[in-house]
């Protein structure tokens, strides 16, 4: 098979792309493509074949027309007569969508991901393809699978299609950054920057995490080369691991403040995690890919979650933050777990296996009826890892349960058994049932309790100012959320309403939270004048006093020497000064 990407109408936002195989003789006359409707790493059905448009068939060799017909939303199929030994598939995606996991055309770079890009010969998913990639004049192109100047790569299979991701800069605009890691090459392929420079400390960073994520794995890396597809534009941010890639999606000014640029570096450090923990270690139900529908796991906690309590560990582990930025961190998620009461509602299992319909579908109703697997899976990772530090007195962590895991099911795919297994191995006693209540049931850890080992509290902090559990849309008084179990939610407030003024006064967005903190007072009823789908009535909303505003993450007053020793196994020398 071969397949040809042409890149010359990049001032259109198309990508032209050319798929040629031989015909099949046992498929009578017939080869039928078909587009993936999902990429993996982000679960949910995205329909990429909406961008393919001008699909037309031909034979390979004489060029003659071929009748095509469309057999699905993402299938297409060409009728090959006796005589044509090859047919030659023509296409066009339109490229505007500036995300890690679909396609982009312009001036300034192309970026592509072969689920959104490829129509694939259905029943051929094994054979392997030829890709040549035309580039405007006075380009580059990148990808996992070439060298600098090449634009020519082998792929062997379908798998390994959607796992490339592919860039082309102008040479002008292409800023490359090549380094080693444990005699490994790695390199930073930057686009976008637009004359923003990368910190000098940006190449250093990221060699320290690479070595601290390594050393969970005995110090080696599973590869022989890594390549960063860096893509900078005004706004988003987010990032997609490949097997021996990722592709990271930031806004230029990521790297100031400081706070930004340490997200970027814990971007980084997460997509990177993922060579072990997703690409090479993953759920068994992910043994094999079916790319036209939904894939359910119900350990997008392990794959994700473990995987975000590691991106910042990391980084604390690599020195990019300190200690008490990274129990700061910690806090953020503690706080938007305490504002989500969907994870009464829902497990994180339930959580990992609705994410196709949930997560990336989220709602006015969503902090309501789910929880982010992300998130409480990285504060579910907490709670392992401080109960089998404590259990062996400091001797192994949830590192040694992941290292141990990775060794024996790379390849073949973990289960919830292994986790419970390999994490009690760990421990050195059976933390099976503790592990199901936590995962498969309300999560309501007591966090308490796991930071009390390391001589730290979780400490809560009230208003006195009024509350109602709501959240506007942004720029507005139109309501977004409204929290169940709330003054709001038991006055009757409902998302979409717009409150149009408080006690007779006019709501405006720039000046709401002030005017309520003066005419509303705890436990006492105010009138608000709402309008509802065209209606405008008075609801009356009685608030309450705010009691868990903000937590920190401090120090005991007297930690015991255990504590101590046990908090600088976990959080590093430093963290002995925490107050």
């Amino acid at each position: 098979m071969q397949i040809r990407i042409d890149l010359r109408s990049v001032a259109q936002r198309r990508i032209r792309v050319e798929v040629a195989v031989e015909r099949n003789e046992s498929a009578a006359g017939e080869v039928e493509f078909f587009m993936p409707v999902w990429t993996p790493g982000s679960y949910l059905v995205r329909e990429y074949a909406r961008h393919v448009t001008d699909v037309v068939a031909a034979d390979g060799v004489s060029g003659r027309p071929l009748m095509l017909e469309k057999t699905a939303k993402n299938r297409y199929r060409a009728i090959a007569p006796d005589g044509c030994e090859r047919v030659l598939l023509r296409y066009q995606i339109y490229a505007h969508s500036l995300t890690v996991r679909e396609a982009w055309a312009g001036e300034e770079f192309a970026y592509w991901n072969g689920a959104c890009t490829y129509l694939w010969p259905c029943g051929r998913e094994t054979e392997a393809a030829e890709v040549r990639v035309d580039v405007p004049d006075g380009w580059q192109f990148f990808c996992d699978r070439t060298a600098s100047g090449e634009t020519a790569f082998e792929l062997t299979d379908l798998d390994q299609a959607i796992d490339t991701p592919c860039l082309a800069v102008p040479e002008h605009a292409a800023v490359v950054e090549r380094f080693d890691v444990h005699s490994v090459p790695h390199r930073f392929v930057c686009a976008g920057l637009a004359g923003v420079e990368l910190p000098e400390s940006l190449i250093p960073d990221t060699v320290a995490v690479i070595e601290q994520a390594s050393a969970i794995f005995g110090g080696t890396l599973p590869l022989e080369h890594y390549t960063f597809l860096a893509l900078f534009g005004e706004s988003g941010r987010g990032g997609l691991e490949h097997m021996h890639s990722s592709t990271l999606l930031a806004p230029r000014t990521t790297f100031a403040p400081r706070r930004n640029y340490e997200e970027f570096v814990s971007l980084i450090a997460h997509e990177y995690f993922h060579i072990w923990n997703v690409k090479r270690m993953r759920p068994a139900d992910f043994a094999q890919f079916d790319y036209e529908r939904e894939n359910y796991t119900r350990l997008l906690w392990v794959a994700e979650g473990v995987t975000s309590y590691y991106d910042d560990h990391l980084c604390l582990r690599a020195g990019v933050v300190d200690a008490r930025a990274y129990l700061d961190t910690l806090a953020g998620h503690i706080r938007n777990m305490d504002r989500m009461p969907g994870r009464h509602v829902q497990s994180l299992g339930d959580a990992s296996f609705d994410a196709w319909v949930r997560f990336y579908r989220q709602d006015e109703n969503t902090r309501n009826t789910t929880q982010n697997y992300y998130s409480n899976g990285a504060l579910a990772s907490i709670c392992l890892d401080a109960r089998i530090r404590d259990l062996t007195d400091g001797a192994r962590s949830l590192d040694d349960a992941i290292a141990s895991m990775y060794s024996a099911t790379v390849g073949s795919g973990y289960t919830f058994e292994d986790v419970c297994k390999h994490v009690s191995d760990a421990a050195g006693q059976d933390l099976s049932a503790g592990i199901d209540t936590l995962v498969n049931g309300p999560f309501d850890p007591d966090l308490d309790a796991v930071f009390e080992v390391f001589g730290l509290e979780p400490r809560w902090k009230g208003e006195d100012e009024p509350h109602i559990g709501v959240q506007f849309r942004k720029g507005m008084t139109e309501l977004a959320t409204v929290f169940d179990g709330s003054p709001g939610w038991r006055a009757g407030l409902a998302p979409g309403d717009e409150i149009l003024a408080i006690a007779g006064l006019r709501a405006r967005p720039a000046t709401f939270s002030t005017m309520f903190s003066q005419v509303a007072r705890p436990d006492v009823e105010i009138e608000f004048l709402i309008e509802r789908e065209g209606r405008v009535f008075a609801l009356s909303v009685t608030p309450s006093r705010r009691d868990r505003a903000r937590v920190e993450i401090r120090s005991v007053a007297n930690p015991s020497e255990r504590q101590l020793r046990l908090r600088e196994g976990w959080l590093g020398p430093t963290s002995l000064r925490l107050t």
